[in-house]
């Protein structure tokens, strides 16, 4: 079995990972000719090699006519990444980024038109590539497209891709496709990413590194480390590995065949601005694909402490707290000063809910002052789920942990159907269970 691992230390864009790959022995006249199928209006490919931080790299240009006869895209580019920023090319660093980076725009003077997921997979499917390149490249463009929708906060279908829908970010994510088939690799793993640090400027204005769709991306994926002021994790590069990579750390046990290198356009002063990619047999020490991935997030936790307040105006909060947004609330009996027995008030939830949520607190109770702390969590992936039992449809939440498979019945859906046929609650808990057992 072939696998691939980026070492994304120095971070990743578009451009670098196509460019890695290429380093790596994927058929240029093979890429060059997927390229050319996609029917993209004078758009041609060249590869280089540089030098970053005193390392030797290949790297990648996706070149524009800016005036073919047949071509509508006539504007200018917004963005430009250091790595290539997603939604337009990256360079690592360089490219413009996707909603109007301002990195990739300096390197890559190319146009750009505005496309949605329906037109960019259209070009996809209407090119000569083989079924698994157009499914590797449909689905790390809809990966793009639902970070991007969470981020705006509207409909798939609505998003449309800035920098990502220009000629050269779609040929670095069809590029990626075509090398990855074109070199055999069946799996692919990867490193922590280093984002950067500071600010970017993008179509929506000046926003921190890493640029929302980026971090929305990497929500999933371990962050390195790292000094550099400036992008170094682009939302397409991040996007390749969020649908790609199945497992993030150190390198996996395998036989390396050959290291290809990708180089961003910028040269940092403090890290070699370079991506790269170790391709070969993996051993018998690695096992089989997880099935899932735990969910790395950073959550706020607020507490309090109490001494002079009923029980019922803290189970009045409580549900004031869970009713807006928080993801759990609490109480822990504690001793206070002078041995008077009380309660901790705690409250997690995401930050952008805490100051509304720390509002309810003052307000619901006594307190003087709520103490505020970020945390990181892991969470398995779970999904709702309604089975049919003989008291109705009972909803649950089903969690994913590898091969296991959970399904916690939910309270106010048991104790509803208790109710309405008279039976223990602990009855419906029970049917619930054994009808969830047979669809597993």
């Amino acid at each position: 079995m072939k696998i691939a691992y980026f070492d994304a230390t120095a971070g990743i864009s578009g451009d670098m990972t196509l460019a890695a790959l290429i380093d790596a022995g994927a058929s240029w006249e093979t890429l060059c000719k997927a390229i050319d199928s996609l029917r993209l209006p004078g758009c041609s490919l060249r590869k280089e090699e540089t030098h970053r931080g005193g390392f030797r790299g290949l790297k990648a240009h996706v070149e524009v006519d800016s005036h073919p006869a047949d071509s509508t895209e006539s504007s200018p580019r917004e963005h430009s990444h250091n790595h290539e920023h997603p939604h337009g090319h990256e360079g690592h660093h360089d490219k413009p980024h996707g909603h109007g980076h301002s990195h990739e725009s300096e390197a890559r003077p190319h146009a750009h038109v505005h496309r949605n997921l329906r037109d960019i997979i259209a070009i996809i499917g209407g090119s000569t590539l083989s079924p698994r390149a157009k499914k590797i490249a449909t689905s790390i463009f809809q990966r793009l497209g639902e970070a991007e929708a969470r981020v705006h906060g509207k409909p798939i279908d609505d998003v449309h891709f800035h920098e990502v829908g220009a000629v050269d970010s779609i040929v670095d994510i069809v590029g990626t496709a075509v090398c990855l088939d074109s070199l055999g690799v069946d799996r692919v793993f990867a490193s922590a990413v280093a984002v950067g640090s500071g600010t970017i400027r993008i179509a929506h204005g000046t926003v921190g590194v890493p640029a929302p769709a980026t971090a929305e991306l990497l929500r999933r994926i371990p962050i390195a480390p790292s000094n550099v002021v400036g992008e170094q994790a682009t939302p397409t590069g991040a996007a390749i590995l969020a649908t790609l990579a199945e497992g993030f750390g150190p390198a996996p046990s395998m036989r390396v065949e050959t290291i290809g290198v990708g180089a961003g356009s910028k040269d940092w002063p403090s890290c070699a601005n370079l991506l790269r990619v170790y391709v070969g047999e993996a051993t018998e020490a690695i096992g089989a694909p997880a099935t899932v991935k735990t969910t790395r997030e950073t959550v706020c936790l607020l507490e309090t402490n109490l001494d002079d307040v009923s029980g019922e105006w803290v189970g009045r909060c409580m549900d004031e707290l869970l009713r807006r947004g928080a993801l759990d609330a609490y109480s822990t009996p504690i001793m206070m000063k002078k041995n008077r027995p009380g309660v901790m008030l705690t409250a997690i939830c995401r930050p952008a809910d805490a100051d509304s949520l720390e509002e309810i607190i003052f307000r619901e109770t006594t307190s003087l002052g709520v103490r505020r702390q970020l945390i990181a969590r892991s969470v398995l992936p779970r999904e709702s789920r309604t089975v049919e039992t003989v008291f109705g449809p009972i909803e649950g939440k089903v969690a994913f942990l590898n091969e296991a498979v959970r399904f916690s019945p939910e309270h106010e859906s048991c104790r509803a159907a208790a109710d309405r046929c008279g039976v223990p609650l602990r009855d419906v808990y029970e049917a619930a269970l054994r009808a969830f057992a047979p669809s597993r």
